[in-house]
Protein backbone atom coordinates (compact mmCIF):
# COMPACT_ATOMS: atom_id res chain seq x y z
CA UNK A 1 0.00 0.00 0.00
CA UNK A 2 1.15 3.25 -0.75
CA UNK A 3 1.79 6.46 1.62
CA UNK A 4 -0.17 8.27 -0.72
CA UNK A 5 -3.10 10.08 1.76
CA UNK A 6 -0.20 10.73 4.25
CA UNK A 7 1.22 13.37 1.99
CA UNK A 8 -1.40 16.21 1.69
CA UNK A 9 1.17 19.34 2.42
CA UNK A 10 0.08 21.57 0.31
CA UNK A 11 -4.16 20.35 0.59
CA UNK A 12 -4.32 18.98 -2.85
CA UNK A 13 -5.97 16.60 -1.84
CA UNK A 14 -9.92 16.46 -0.58
CA UNK A 15 -11.76 13.67 1.36
CA UNK A 16 -15.23 12.08 2.09
CA UNK A 17 -16.77 9.34 4.30
CA UNK A 18 -19.66 7.72 2.00
CA UNK A 19 -21.49 5.11 1.78
CA UNK A 20 -21.25 4.65 -2.16
CA UNK A 21 -19.05 6.19 -4.54
CA UNK A 22 -19.87 10.02 -5.24
CA UNK A 23 -21.25 10.41 -8.06
CA UNK A 24 -20.02 13.71 -8.47
CA UNK A 25 -18.30 16.72 -6.35
CA UNK A 26 -21.67 18.13 -5.06
CA UNK A 27 -22.42 18.16 -1.09
CA UNK A 28 -19.12 20.40 -1.03
CA UNK A 29 -19.37 20.62 2.72
CA UNK A 30 -18.92 16.87 3.19
CA UNK A 31 -15.24 17.19 1.48
CA UNK A 32 -12.87 18.00 3.81
CA UNK A 33 -8.74 18.48 3.53
CA UNK A 34 -8.67 16.85 7.02
CA UNK A 35 -7.71 13.32 6.29
CA UNK A 36 -8.10 12.75 10.31
CA UNK A 37 -12.03 14.10 10.46
CA UNK A 38 -12.61 12.20 7.10
CA UNK A 39 -11.43 9.31 8.93
CA UNK A 40 -13.80 9.73 11.90
CA UNK A 41 -16.27 10.31 9.59
CA UNK A 42 -15.76 7.14 7.87
CA UNK A 43 -15.86 5.00 10.97
CA UNK A 44 -18.85 6.47 12.17
CA UNK A 45 -20.87 4.53 9.14
CA UNK A 46 -20.43 1.60 10.30
CA UNK A 47 -18.75 -1.49 8.02
CA UNK A 48 -20.37 0.45 5.28
CA UNK A 49 -18.62 3.19 5.40
CA UNK A 50 -15.86 3.96 2.72
CA UNK A 51 -13.45 7.33 2.39
CA UNK A 52 -12.49 9.00 -0.79
CA UNK A 53 -10.14 11.13 -2.12
CA UNK A 54 -10.44 13.64 -5.18
CA UNK A 55 -7.09 15.69 -6.15
CA UNK A 56 -7.74 19.81 -6.83
CA UNK A 57 -6.29 21.34 -9.42
CA UNK A 58 -6.80 25.05 -9.51
CA UNK A 59 -9.62 24.89 -7.00
CA UNK A 60 -11.76 22.27 -9.17
CA UNK A 61 -11.66 18.50 -7.41
CA UNK A 62 -11.21 15.82 -9.81
CA UNK A 63 -10.09 12.03 -9.80
CA UNK A 64 -11.91 10.62 -7.63
CA UNK A 65 -11.42 7.34 -6.14
CA UNK A 66 -11.88 5.18 -2.96
CA UNK A 67 -9.12 5.18 -0.74
CA UNK A 68 -7.59 1.76 0.29
CA UNK A 69 -4.77 2.88 1.51
CA UNK A 70 -5.89 2.16 5.43
CA UNK A 71 -7.44 -1.24 6.83
CA UNK A 72 -11.07 -1.42 7.50
CA UNK A 73 -11.75 -3.39 10.77
CA UNK A 74 -15.03 -5.60 9.04
CA UNK A 75 -12.72 -6.60 5.75
CA UNK A 76 -9.44 -6.98 7.88
CA UNK A 77 -10.28 -8.48 11.00
CA UNK A 78 -11.77 -12.44 8.86
CA UNK A 79 -7.68 -12.25 7.89
CA UNK A 80 -6.58 -12.30 11.50
CA UNK A 81 -8.99 -14.32 13.68
CA UNK A 82 -8.08 -17.46 14.70
CA UNK A 83 -9.08 -19.27 17.27
CA UNK A 84 -5.92 -18.89 19.71
CA UNK A 85 -6.39 -15.17 19.00
CA UNK A 86 -9.92 -15.41 20.42
CA UNK A 87 -8.81 -17.61 23.22
CA UNK A 88 -5.97 -14.72 24.16
CA UNK A 89 -8.26 -12.19 23.41
CA UNK A 90 -10.91 -14.10 26.18
CA UNK A 91 -8.26 -14.42 28.81
CA UNK A 92 -6.99 -11.42 29.14
CA UNK A 93 -10.27 -9.00 28.15
CA UNK A 94 -13.05 -11.00 28.71
CA UNK A 95 -13.95 -10.99 32.37
CA UNK A 96 -15.20 -7.42 32.97
CA UNK A 97 -15.67 -8.02 37.15
CA UNK A 98 -12.04 -9.00 36.99
CA UNK A 99 -11.31 -6.18 34.89
CA UNK A 100 -12.74 -3.37 36.78
CA UNK A 101 -10.23 -4.47 39.86
CA UNK A 102 -7.37 -3.84 38.11
CA UNK A 103 -8.05 -0.51 37.42
CA UNK A 104 -7.88 2.61 39.77
CA UNK A 105 -10.48 3.98 37.29
CA UNK A 106 -11.66 1.85 34.86
CA UNK A 107 -13.89 3.92 32.94
CA UNK A 108 -11.03 6.56 32.27
CA UNK A 109 -9.74 7.49 29.20
CA UNK A 110 -6.51 5.00 30.30
CA UNK A 111 -8.98 2.33 31.80
CA UNK A 112 -10.67 -0.65 30.13
CA UNK A 113 -11.54 0.38 27.01
CA UNK A 114 -8.37 1.75 26.14
CA UNK A 115 -6.78 -1.47 27.44
CA UNK A 116 -9.14 -3.43 24.61
CA UNK A 117 -8.27 -1.29 21.83
CA UNK A 118 -4.68 -1.65 22.52
CA UNK A 119 -4.69 -5.44 23.14
CA UNK A 120 -6.25 -5.47 19.47
CA UNK A 121 -3.67 -3.18 17.84
CA UNK A 122 -1.54 -5.44 18.86
CA UNK A 123 -3.20 -9.07 17.51
CA UNK A 124 -3.34 -6.57 14.04
CA UNK A 125 0.38 -5.31 14.71
CA UNK A 126 1.18 -8.82 15.42
CA UNK A 127 -0.29 -10.10 12.16
CA UNK A 128 0.82 -7.74 10.52
CA UNK A 129 4.33 -7.98 11.23
CA UNK A 130 4.35 -11.91 11.81
CA UNK A 131 5.48 -11.92 15.01
CA UNK A 132 5.95 -15.66 16.20
CA UNK A 133 3.54 -16.44 18.87
CA UNK A 134 6.46 -15.06 21.74
CA UNK A 135 6.50 -12.27 20.85
CA UNK A 136 2.79 -11.63 20.25
CA UNK A 137 2.33 -12.71 23.74
CA UNK A 138 4.98 -10.10 24.88
CA UNK A 139 2.83 -7.58 22.79
CA UNK A 140 -0.08 -8.80 24.46
CA UNK A 141 0.70 -8.51 27.87
CA UNK A 142 2.08 -5.18 27.65
CA UNK A 143 -1.09 -4.30 26.11
CA UNK A 144 -3.54 -5.79 29.29
CA UNK A 145 -1.63 -4.30 31.75
CA UNK A 146 0.41 -1.49 30.74
CA UNK A 147 -1.91 1.42 32.73
CA UNK A 148 -3.12 -0.98 35.22
CA UNK A 149 -0.12 1.29 37.82
CA UNK A 150 -2.04 4.54 36.94
CA UNK A 151 -4.07 6.78 39.63
CA UNK A 152 -4.54 9.82 37.21
CA UNK A 153 -4.89 10.99 33.66
CA UNK A 154 -2.15 13.56 33.74
CA UNK A 155 1.13 12.56 32.43
CA UNK A 156 3.21 9.95 34.25
CA UNK A 157 6.46 8.72 34.22
CA UNK A 158 6.19 7.05 37.08
CA UNK A 159 2.98 4.69 36.36
CA UNK A 160 5.02 1.95 34.21
CA UNK A 161 7.09 0.80 36.76
CA UNK A 162 4.04 1.09 39.00
CA UNK A 163 1.97 -1.05 36.93
CA UNK A 164 4.65 -3.91 36.55
CA UNK A 165 4.65 -4.04 40.37
CA UNK A 166 0.74 -4.10 40.22
CA UNK A 167 0.92 -6.94 37.47
CA UNK A 168 3.50 -9.10 39.70
CA UNK A 169 0.70 -9.13 42.71
CA UNK A 170 -2.50 -9.95 39.84
CA UNK A 171 -0.69 -12.70 37.54
CA UNK A 172 1.96 -14.96 38.09
CA UNK A 173 3.82 -13.68 35.20
CA UNK A 174 7.13 -15.22 35.60
CA UNK A 175 5.24 -18.79 35.53
CA UNK A 176 4.24 -18.14 31.86
CA UNK A 177 6.76 -16.62 30.11
CA UNK A 178 10.68 -17.13 29.49
CA UNK A 179 12.89 -15.34 31.13
CA UNK A 180 13.72 -13.13 28.00
CA UNK A 181 10.06 -12.94 27.32
CA UNK A 182 9.47 -11.43 30.94
CA UNK A 183 12.27 -8.74 30.68
CA UNK A 184 11.16 -7.56 27.43
CA UNK A 185 7.43 -7.36 28.58
CA UNK A 186 9.14 -5.70 31.89
CA UNK A 187 11.18 -2.63 29.60
CA UNK A 188 8.26 -2.34 27.37
CA UNK A 189 6.04 -1.65 30.50
CA UNK A 190 8.43 0.72 32.15
CA UNK A 191 9.29 2.68 29.08
CA UNK A 192 6.32 2.57 27.55
CA UNK A 193 5.00 6.12 28.88
CA UNK A 194 8.53 7.70 28.98
CA UNK A 195 10.18 9.64 25.83
CA UNK A 196 11.70 7.07 22.81
CA UNK A 197 15.36 8.42 23.42
CA UNK A 198 15.31 8.05 27.02
CA UNK A 199 14.04 3.98 26.55
CA UNK A 200 16.30 3.45 24.03
CA UNK A 201 19.16 5.09 25.65
CA UNK A 202 18.28 2.88 28.82
CA UNK A 203 18.06 -0.75 26.78
CA UNK A 204 21.99 -0.34 27.16
CA UNK A 205 20.74 -1.93 30.51
CA UNK A 206 19.58 -4.97 29.03
CA UNK A 207 21.18 -8.36 28.08
CA UNK A 208 23.42 -7.36 24.66
CA UNK A 209 21.61 -10.41 22.20
CA UNK A 210 18.40 -9.26 23.31
CA UNK A 211 18.72 -5.60 22.73
CA UNK A 212 17.38 -5.71 18.97
CA UNK A 213 14.27 -7.28 19.65
CA UNK A 214 13.32 -5.24 22.42
CA UNK A 215 13.87 -2.18 20.89
CA UNK A 216 11.33 -3.45 17.88
CA UNK A 217 8.66 -4.88 20.21
CA UNK A 218 9.08 -1.80 22.62
CA UNK A 219 8.22 0.29 19.37
CA UNK A 220 5.82 -1.43 17.90
CA UNK A 221 4.22 -1.25 21.47
CA UNK A 222 4.52 1.97 21.36
CA UNK A 223 2.89 2.09 18.33
CA UNK A 224 0.21 0.21 19.20
CA UNK A 225 -0.75 2.38 22.50
CA UNK A 226 -0.58 5.29 20.20
CA UNK A 227 -3.13 4.28 17.70
CA UNK A 228 -5.67 4.85 20.92
CA UNK A 229 -4.58 8.82 20.60
CA UNK A 230 -7.53 8.55 18.58
CA UNK A 231 -9.88 8.89 21.83
CA UNK A 232 -8.26 12.32 22.29
CA UNK A 233 -8.21 13.40 18.80
CA UNK A 234 -4.50 13.55 19.09
CA UNK A 235 -3.41 10.53 16.67
CA UNK A 236 -0.38 12.34 13.82
CA UNK A 237 0.85 10.01 11.60
CA UNK A 238 4.92 11.32 12.19
CA UNK A 239 4.94 10.25 15.45
CA UNK A 240 4.04 6.47 14.52
CA UNK A 241 7.65 4.54 14.16
CA UNK A 242 6.52 1.17 12.35
CA UNK A 243 5.42 1.85 8.72
CA UNK A 244 2.94 -0.55 8.69
CA UNK A 245 0.73 1.30 11.84
CA UNK A 246 -0.40 3.78 9.68
CA UNK A 247 -2.42 1.56 7.98
CA UNK A 248 -4.89 0.95 11.59
CA UNK A 249 -5.79 4.74 11.44
CA UNK A 250 -9.11 4.20 10.30
CA UNK A 251 -9.34 0.67 12.34
CA UNK A 252 -8.93 2.81 15.63
CA UNK A 253 -11.40 5.06 14.51
CA UNK A 254 -13.90 2.45 14.23
CA UNK A 255 -12.97 0.85 17.54
CA UNK A 256 -13.66 3.72 19.06
CA UNK A 257 -17.07 4.09 17.83
CA UNK A 258 -17.77 0.43 17.47
CA UNK A 259 -15.72 -1.49 20.93
CA UNK A 260 -19.22 -2.63 22.22
CA UNK A 261 -20.84 -3.79 19.17
CA UNK A 262 -17.56 -5.61 17.70
CA UNK A 263 -16.90 -6.85 21.06
CA UNK A 264 -20.23 -8.62 21.14
CA UNK A 265 -20.16 -10.39 17.32
CA UNK A 266 -16.67 -11.03 16.94
CA UNK A 267 -14.84 -11.65 20.53
CA UNK A 268 -16.93 -12.43 23.06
Amino acid sequence: MEKRALNNADGSKVFKAALENPSGLSGGDAWTPDLHLALYRTAQLGADGQLYEAVTHNGTRSAIHRLDSFYSFWTFWPQVVNTALLEEYRLLAGDESILRRQFHRPESIHGISHMKRVLLHSFFLSFLEQLSAKDRKVLLYAAAFHDIGRSHDALCERHGADSIEKMKKLVAVQEQLEPEDLRALQFIMRWHCIADQRGVKALGEMPAAEQARIKYLFFLFKDCDALDRVRILDLDFKYLRCRRSWQLALVAYQLLHHLGEVEQEFLL
